[in-house]
């Protein structure tokens, strides 16, 4: 059997998520808490998305797109 990647090798789209947000944030040079606040919510329900241990809510991310700077589709792991 070849030693390459597979599928279920790849991380999950909530996983890729989180690392694209905090990949934003970090670039945009805001803290999880700046971004929080500007959402509405806190710093450890934003740690928790950037760690996958949860997502945001759709109605959230028109909200979190703003706070990043970015638009929903720049979200988007696949973007």
């Amino acid at each position: 059997m070849p030693d390459d990647a597979s599928a279920a090798d790849e991380p999950s789209y909530r996983v890729r998520f989180g690392r694209r947000i905090k990949a934003i944030r970090i670039e945009a040079g805001l803290s999880a808490v700046d971004v929080a606040n500007r959402v509405g919510t806190t710093r450890n329900t934003m740690h928790r998305w950037e760690r996958a241990e949860a997502a945001p809510h759709l109605d959230v991310l028109p909200n979190l797109a703003a706070a990043l700077g970015c638009t929903v589709p720049e979200m988007m792991p696949d973007h």
